[in-house]
């Protein structure tokens, strides 16, 4: 990988900082010369952060943060995945809009800081023209994706009153090693190496543009560098768009093993509600590589690669303790 840009200097914080994608964008931010504060409900991991709040960011008092020199904010804080958000459609919007309207109280009394808000690719919904743009239509069918949408509003509002900078990113579909077994790439790795079959909701012929995680993080720190117009929102998608049959083989063909596909699944065998699934969601990332110089460099193959890697090392791991 290249050599991270440089932030040398900066002072972060990263909400939701214990994540999937908070612990990797703490790491890289870190190597990119930034100190960074992270703050989740959570305690600090081994290996993160220093200083580190631990707290629901719907308690958070306005002057939390007080007495801290901040340059940025990096908001990802939130309830992880469809599914989980849709269980409970109130605490979803609750952790989502008022935690985002809390961070953006506490923000206010340092100064002001550059907000970048780390939204979703679920704001779109099912669009009705591939790819999608940052100028398709918000039309979410998930209470999640609505959630996420009203809380860009309140980041925008926050840039409109303060003169902040503020950015909006519409990661789709991330996935890396560390992710919860119960995202799609993996579930499937995880068992394919068991032996057992991959379900796959329908025929399989819905299409995704999958983005590793490290591609995403490269998309944040370009955002944070280059530092495109006030107020603008940009997709951050992978490499390639394929389907989730494709994502079935590639995991087959890279564990080595002999599992196979389950197709003609109804979702909620997966516990998924049905209404909330997209048949395709394809991003163009053009905005970002134009304005940010955003380009993904992970293949969905190279990127199977190493979860599988990763996720076989710690099955060894515990088979030796």
């Amino acid at each position: 990988m290249p050599s991270p840009p440089s932030l040398r200097g900066t002072q972060v914080l990263v909400t939701g900082a214990a994540g999937f994608i908070g612990t990797h964008l703490g790491r890289a931010l870190g190597a990119a010369g930034a100190s960074v504060c992270g703050l989740d409900l959570r305690p600090s991991p081994n290996g993160a952060p220093a200083p580190w709040f631990t707290a629901d960011i719907r308690d958070i008092p306005p002057r939390a943060l007080r007495g801290m020199r901040l340059d940025v904010v990096v908001h990802l804080a939130a309830i992880v995945g469809v599914e989980a958000a849709a269980a409970d459609p109130a605490a979803t919007r609750s952790v989502i809009v008022d935690g985002t309207a809390r961070v953006l109280a506490a923000a206010r009394h340092v100064g002001d800081p550059t907000v970048l808000y780390l939204s979703s690719s679920e704001v779109y919904g099912e669009a009705a023209a591939l790819p999608i743009t940052e100028d398709t239509p918000l039309r979410p069918r998930s209470p999640y994706g609505a959630a996420k949408a009203e809380a860009e509003e309140l980041v925008a509002e926050y840039g409109r009153d303060s003169g902040a900078a503020v950015t909006v990113i519409r990661p789709f579909n991330v996935y890396g090693p560390g992710q919860r077994a119960d995202f799609v790439v993996p579930r499937f790795v995880g068992r394919a190496l068991a032996g057992q079959p991959l379900p796959v909701v329908s025929d399989g012929a819905q299409l995704r543009t999958f983005t590793y995680v490290d591609d995403l993080v490269h998309g944040v720190l370009a955002a944070l560098v280059r530092r495109g117009p006030a107020g603008r929102t940009y997709n951050v998608g992978g490499a390639d768009a394929r389907t989730v049959a494709d994502l079935a083989a590639l995991v087959i063909a890279e564990t080595g093993g002999d599992a196979q596909v389950v197709a003609g699944l109804d979702p909620a065998e997966l516990g998924r509600p049905a209404e909330t699934e997209i048949r395709n969601r394809v991003a163009s990332s053009r905005r970002a590589h134009r304005e940010l110089g955003f380009t993904p460099r992970i293949s969905l193959r190279d990127g199977v690669r190493e979860v599988v890697r990763a996720e076989a090392a710690s099955r060894a791991l515990a088979r030796a303790e």
